[in-house]
């Protein structure tokens, strides 16, 4: 997965949507790049307000 995948599949991701595979390639990439752990730590953080 890259960072376009990542920033589309992450509302999917985040609702608890994605296919086990999906899941575990979007979790692989999240710890691989750090703007793609922020922009999800950034989103869950917007989930919670």
């Amino acid at each position: 997965m890259n960072c376009n995948e990542t920033q589309f599949v992450m509302p999917l991701y985040l609702s608890s949507e994605l296919d086990a595979m999906r899941m575990a390639d979007f979790e692989l990439h999240v710890q691989q790049c750090g703007p793609c752990a922020r922009e999800l730590e950034y989103a869950r953080h917007c989930d919670e307000l």
